[in-house]
């Protein structure tokens, strides 16, 4: 049972990192010949704000797991709803917009859930 408690406790952190470093890669695509460092260092930088976002919100998740929980929740909601709102633009349906968002919105949510059950574990002890 021990072990257990651990990987709850380690599991949404570490999935946290995980969705961090995904969303990381996307800023990846700033490098390209024929620009300045300085405009590609900044158009690295704009493009991670998400990942510094989330990884402030991970600091203060890391302690309080209930905040964890709800933050998670947010930023995958957030998502959608982002993803909502620009659908008209792009003329899918909204159906379409959350199968293409499952990717981010599901990762964000499952880190969410287990922030929860650990939030809930630490409750019952």
């Amino acid at each position: 049972m021990k072990e257990n408690g651990k990987i709850l406790y380690w599991a949404p952190s570490v999935l946290a990192i995980l969705f961090i470093a995904f969303l990381s890669l996307f800023s990846l695509d700033v490098f390209e010949a024929g620009q300045g460092l300085g405009e590609m260092l900044l158009g690295f930088l704009i493009h991670n704000i998400p990942s510094i976002i989330i990884s402030l919100l991970l600091i203060v998740a890391w302690r309080n797991d209930l905040f964890g929980a709800i933050a998670f929740s947010v930023v995958g909601l957030a998502f959608i709803i982002l993803l909502l709102v620009n659908t008209k633009e792009v003329g899918e349906t909204w159906l379409m917009v959350l199968i293409r968002s499952l990717p981010i919105t599901g990762f964000a949510l499952v880190v969410a859930l287990l922030f929860f059950l650990n939030w809930q574990k630490r409750r019952q002890s």
